[in-house]
């Protein structure tokens, strides 16, 4: 949890590459124990589109998007659709009009 915080204080200050380790971690000890990426997945979407990574990120909002409809996270699965449009307008999948 404490490596997840300090992740996500790092991607704030704009620290991508010190982030993205902490966040990676984060990540894998709530799947591991939760079985999703937990509140550190968000963030580390985040940190994959700012870094071009958009599969990646992609890959981890699929996963997401799957619990929250399961779990029926109507407001956090919200805020992944959104991302997911992000990552779309990124790669140019989507336009705006």
């Amino acid at each position: 949890m404490a490596a997840g915080n300090l992740g996500k204080v790092l991607l704030a200050q704009g620290k991508l590459a010190e982030a993205e380790p902490l966040l990676v971690e984060a990540v894998a000890w709530d799947r591991k124990e939760w079985g999703n990426g937990g509140i550190f997945n968000a963030p580390l979407v985040e940190l994959r589109r700012e870094h071009g990574r958009l599969d990646e990120a992609e890959e981890h909002l699929v996963r997401g998007e799957r619990v929250l409809r399961a779990t029926e996270q109507r407001v956090t699965l919200g805020l992944c659709l959104a991302e997911r449009a992000l990552v779309a307008l990124g790669r140019g999948d989507l336009q705006l009009r």
